[in-house]
């Protein structure tokens, strides 16, 4: 009887079969539902809506469960199936992935990962001056998380890299060929240049919002609740911006930042804030949808769309009434959260709502009307990352040299895998394990020379106007380009048809009370407020931004470079 979102992807694997995986989240667990070759199939979206509404009638039939969203890919068949499958059930929500939506610095960050003797200077530097060594971070073309982390930790170890070339500049310049000797020269002046590290000091600041909105988005139990703060929060962030050479990149995300919000399904997003005990309509501006009479209309909507009757409970007002006043059965629930809050923070995670909204139940009876839907709407996984994660296990396992595994073996090894890991992070083994396999020698500390850890991705070099330096031709490539690159690629991917944009507003959203109206990200929430209500949000995203840096600290000793064409792959000195 649980609430369930099915989350849809499609991957080909090493044997060049297309298979699409479907996995359902409830109860904030994860569970494969079916994979399915469709290498036979046409890749239609009629074909795709068939295998979906298939995945529905398993999990309803043979796991009991209730199907309230699907979510898959933000391609263009995905987002047609998507329309097509609320027409045909308009009581699902159907999101789109939240989760699949700078030159010099690369140029930097391949040289020192090139260069194997450089590394090991540097990684006495740092041993002398800090105690301890910070990897060169690589970052992978269209991951903005990656690009971040890149940065920041360049910027980090900007006076380790200005001591190195202080003290050994006429000794890296002495070895190589002319090619690399010019390579060198460019990287010790981009080192040199004081230009360079200011700009990438704002690259870091305008790419902190993306990512740590990426970092909650792509999380595996990502809430709905912070659809809507996560917007606000880019938001309020980038329209702080005001110097002249920002402006493009500012006015690039305040336009697509509305353009993906004004595609959102806005009321189910809203509403899971309210239903949150931490928000209630804390972070919203005054307007009518937050008047009183305007959220009674709102859950009175949702309860003809979700539960198809037109017969809303009356106890339904009642309860959102006392909610909001903290009233009734809701009267200890101000102290209850702070309780749950306190074990939370002493734990290191976050507190789940749903967790509030049992404990406001009574034991033995049924579930109250605002109960019913508060757990529905907190239900919601809005992204498929889940998907991602089962066909990243599948490359893992379908290599060339077992590309013969069939579709089931395949899934039954990777449910295997998937099941042992929920084990172990539940248990906090895979933290311990990585840090004695890394960490655990002083040996290894003093051998191993500073690595560069790296998600494999083009290689960004090229050259600039030979008529000027290439710190001079970066300065005319500001941050604008970067801007402008963005802009088109954001509008390659948000080109949707005029039939499609007809249809952004859920078929299901519109019944007897009229449609629900969209309403910008801009005015609906109270910026002058916002540090108050971006706390938790904040707390959240730092928190996975830092496990997921602290992830490539873990795998820093053990990280080895890629071959680049660029430069020599053996060091002189060794060849000396």
């Amino acid at each position: 009887g649980a609430d369930a979102t099915l989350q849809c992807d499609g991957w080909t694997g090493e044997n060049h079969h297309h298979l699409l995986g479907f996995m359902m989240t409830a109860r904030r667990k994860l569970h494969t539902i079916k994979v399915h070759d469709a290498s036979m199939d046409p890749h239609t979206t009629e074909e795709l809506l068939k295998q979906i509404v298939d995945a529905i009638s398993i999990i309803e039939s043979e796991w009991g469960a209730s199907v309230i969203a699907c979510t898959t890919d933000a391609s263009g068949e995905s987002r047609k199936a998507r329309r097509l499958l609320q027409e045909q059930l308009p009581h699902i929500v159907v999101p789109n992935c939240l989760a699949h939506q700078v030159y010099m610095a690369q140029e930097l960050i391949t040289w020192l990962r090139s260069k194997t003797r450089v590394l090991a200077i540097l990684r006495e530097i740092q041993m002398a001056t800090i105690g301890k060594t910070l990897a060169v971070l690589r970052a992978v073309l269209m991951r903005w998380m990656s690009h971040y982390l890149a940065y920041r930790r360049l910027l980090e170890l900007r006076p380790a890299l200005e001591l190195l070339v202080t003290k050994h500049e006429a000794d890296l310049i002495s070895g190589g060929d002319a090619h690399s000797r010019k390579k060198t020269q460019t990287a010790i002046a981009t080192i040199k240049n004081a230009t360079f590290w200011h700009a990438l000091a704002r690259w870091k600041t305008l790419l902190e919002p993306i990512s740590l909105m990426t970092n909650v988005h792509q999380a595996a139990q990502a809430r709905p609740e912070n659809v809507a703060i996560s917007f606000g929060f880019l938001h309020f962030r980038y329209s702080k911006i005001d110097n002249d050479t920002d402006l493009a990149a500012r006015m690039a995300v305040l336009a697509s930042i509305e353009r993906r919000w004004g595609q959102c399904d806005q009321e189910v997003f809203i509403a899971a804030i309210i239903v949150n005990p931490f928000y209630k309509v804390s972070p919203f501006q005054n307007v009518p949808l937050t008047t009183r009479v305007g959220l009674a209309t709102l859950f009175a909507r949702l309860w003809r769309r979700f539960y198809n009757t037109n017969n809303i409970p009356l106890d339904l007002y009642t309860d959102l009434d006392d909610y909001l006043n903290s009233s009734h059965d809701f009267a200890f629930m101000d102290n209850y959260k702070l309780s749950l809050l306190y074990r939370a923070e002493k734990e290191g995670v976050s507190v789940d709502p749903i967790d509030i909204w049992t404990g406001l139940s009574h034991p033995g009876s049924a579930r109250r009307p605002l109960h019913t839907i508060a757990q529905r709407l907190l239900s919601i996984c809005p992204n498929s990352a889940s998907c991602e994660r089962l066909f990243s296990m599948f490359g893992a396992i379908l290599t060339k040299w077992r590309n013969w595994l069939s579709t089931e073996t395949l899934t039954l090894l990777a449910e295997l895998k998937m099941y042992v890991h929920e084990e172990h992070v539940r248990n906090d083994v895979v933290k311990k394990r990585l840090q004695r396999r890394y960490c655990d020698t002083e040996a290894t500390d003093k051998a191993e020379p500073t690595q560069v850890v790296h998600a494999v991705g083009d290689n960004l070099s090229g050259e600039s106007s030979e008529r000027e330096p290439r710190s001079l031709a970066f300065d005319r490539r500001g941050i604008s380009d970067v801007a402008a690159d963005l802009i088109r690629a954001v509008q390659e991917e948000e080109e949707i048809s005029t039939t499609e944009s007809m249809h952004s507003v859920p078929i299901g959203a519109a019944g007897a009370s009229g449609s629900f109206s969209h309403i910008a990200i801009s005015d609906l929430l109270n910026y002058s407020r916002a540090e108050e209500w971006l706390g938790s949000f904040y707390k959240v995203a730092i928190r996975g931004l830092d496990a997921e840096l602290e992830l490539y600290e873990l795998l820093d000793l053990d990280a080895k470079g890629i071959d680049d064409p660029d430069f020599p792959q053996v060091d002189d000195v060794l060849d000396e």
